[in-house]
């Protein structure tokens, strides 16, 4: 049909290319800025002996939340709509970062 178009196309257009690329570059942030962090974390809490099974088990345990996470936020975005899969990710970041807190002020 003519005259018809795809929304996203708008998207698309060199004007707001960087409207678009900008959430990726964003996303990619976290990963490039904790990854390294944790690694590191893991070997100087682990003995030479055992630095491989702690990275294995680092690993696990990062694969396991994100599966977690993504089955968990995917059923809310179903079930329940995308404003309570939000709320529920907002809610597990503060209860994230008072844990964090928490134990930080204790050592």
């Amino acid at each position: 049909m003519p005259g018809v178009r795809n929304p996203s196309h708008r998207l698309l257009c060199p004007e707001r290319r960087a409207l678009a690329v900008a959430p990726f570059l964003i996303l990619g942030l976290f990963p490039a800025l904790t990854d390294g962090v944790q690694r590191s974390l893991a070997a100087q809490l682990s003995t030479e002996e055992l630095r491989g099974g702690a990275m294995g088990l680092l690993n696990a345990a990062v694969g396991l939340g994100a599966l977690t996470a993504g089955v968990g936020g995917g059923y809310l975005w179903q079930t329940a709509g995308p404003a309570t899969a939000y709320l529920a990710a907002g809610g597990v970041v503060v209860v994230g970062l008072v844990l964090l807190l928490v134990s930080s002020t204790k050592s």
